[in-house]
């Protein structure tokens, strides 16, 4: 199966969007994220990123420009599920070297509230998502860096239109 994801972003005045293409197989899903700023700015690899990941089992994300690549557990041995509404998810950043953790809840059917630490960077974010069953969803969340003087939170707000092809 392939679908294809729009998601808009606006945060702190910055306005961004977003492709993504998924290729669902057998065992595991390929994913590719382009952003508005691959084709500004002139370099194919600015804004650009890619995924693999075996459903109930792992995730690993590579980011293009930033060289960087991410490895996220799914297997229910390390993520924690209570009662299909709450999820302990850690993960490990392995070009920064370190661990980070996330807690969501669902509330009602199609809403999450999701709570994370990114332990490299002091950033501590909560967002609320709503992912219908439609074509569309969104979600809004603030972090705040906690190693900075000033604890400003950073707000931002994601709309989604979902087609599968």
């Amino acid at each position: 199966m392939i679908s294809s994801t729009l998601r808009g972003r606006y945060e702190g005045g910055v306005r961004e969007a977003v492709t993504t293409l998924s290729v669902q197989g057998a065992a595991v899903k390929f994913t590719s994220n382009v952003t508005e700023a691959t084709f500004v700015n002139g370099s194919f690899a600015h804004g650009l990123s890619f995924s693999v990941e075996k459903p109930g089992s792992f995730l690993i994300d590579y980011d293009v420009p930033k060289q960087d690549v991410r490895f996220q557990f799914i297997n229910n041995g390390i993520v924690y599920v209570h009662r299909d509404l709450t999820t302990f998810e850690p993960s490990y950043d392995f070009a920064k070297n370190s661990w980070d953790v996330a807690v969501s809840q669902r509330v009602y059917e199609d809403n999450v509230v999701k709570a994370s630490y990114q332990n490299s960077s002091k950033v501590l974010a909560l967002e609320w998502s709503k992912n219908p069953n439609s074509s569309g969803g969104f979600q809004i969340s603030a972090s705040v860096n906690l190693a900075e003087e000033s604890k400003f939170p950073t707000l931002s707000v994601d709309s989604r239109l979902h087609v599968e092809l």
